[in-house]
């Protein structure tokens, strides 16, 4: 009863989210881009010391973009 309670309130919460104009997802959304403003140099380092990954810019930055997704 409890999980079913909790697991119906977070469907609810994922739902609300893919709305683009929820305040929650522009907050998710703004901090993406500000930590990607802040980090790129770190993260497109990591990308380079990465053997697996061309580096190329456009490959690079599909890189970084995944990193900051998961």
């Amino acid at each position: 009863m409890l999980g079913q309670l909790f697991h119906e309130k977070i469907l609810y919460i994922k739902k609300q989210l893919a709305y683009k104009q929820h305040p929650i997802k522009a907050c998710i959304d703004k901090f993406k881009q500000s930590f990607t403003e802040c980090n790129m140099k770190l993260l497109c380092q990591q990308a380079d010391d990465d053997e697996q990954i061309d580096t190329t810019p456009k490959l690079k930055l599909e890189y970084v973009q995944r990193s900051i997704i998961r």
